[in-house]
């Protein structure tokens, strides 16, 4: 077995088996990658509370001969704790993961991505206050274009219009309109 370190994000975790998580973490280096972390789940593991959703890590994984992924060590480099504490800014931060899980495939070099979306939560975390719908507007455009969906000129202009009237809510669904066309499929956040 193959062992290195990664710099990634959490995106989301499911339940495996009874005591084990599958992490899905958005790497730095590896892009989007499925780990699976053993026995997370136990009262007694010191890596669940390091494993939650949206918090940027530093993680030891091993390449099984399967070819499934396995965590050894977990240290957070940023739990983005102001983000967490405010119903809406987590709700558009979990908005955010959602469209990387969804637009990203497995294994995918997209560092410029990864830097985008720290960026993004550095400032969330540190701006709070500033978090709205157009801040969070920005940065899925700002995604769209860097995955080569550019925006149609008449989607950017609706939406720079709908904010210079302060019809800040219009100016969000024309965006999230946008987004959902190109990802063709329901985004289950946006339910929170």
């Amino acid at each position: 077995m193959h062992t290195r370190n990664i710099r990634a994000l959490v995106l989301k975790n499911i339940k495996y088996k009874d005591n084990d998580k599958i992490y899905t973490l958005f790497a730095r280096d590896e892009g989007k990658i499925s780990v699976i972390g053993k026995g997370v789940s136990k009262i007694t593991s010191k890596r669940a509370g390091s494993l939650d959703s949206l918090n940027e890590v530093q993680a030891q994984i091993s390449d099984h001969i399967s070819g499934q992924y396995y965590l050894n060590e977990v240290k957070v480099i940023n739990s983005f704790r102001h983000i967490k504490s405010n119903y809406k800014i987590l709700a558009n931060a979990l908005y955010t993961a959602e469209l990387i899980n969804k637009l990203i495939l497995e294994d995918s070099n997209v560092k410029h991505i990864y830097d985008l979306m720290i960026a993004f939560y550095k400032r969330m975390d540190r701006e709070s206050y500033k978090a709205d719908g157009v801040f969070t507007n920005k940065f899925e455009l700002k995604l769209m274009q860097l995955l080569g969906y550019e925006p149609p000129k008449n989607v950017v202009l609706a939406w720079k219009n709908s904010i210079k009237d302060k019809r800040f809510d219009k100016a969000d669904n024309i965006v999230k309109r946008f987004v959902k066309d190109i990802i063709g499929e329901r985004i289950k956040s946006l339910e929170l």
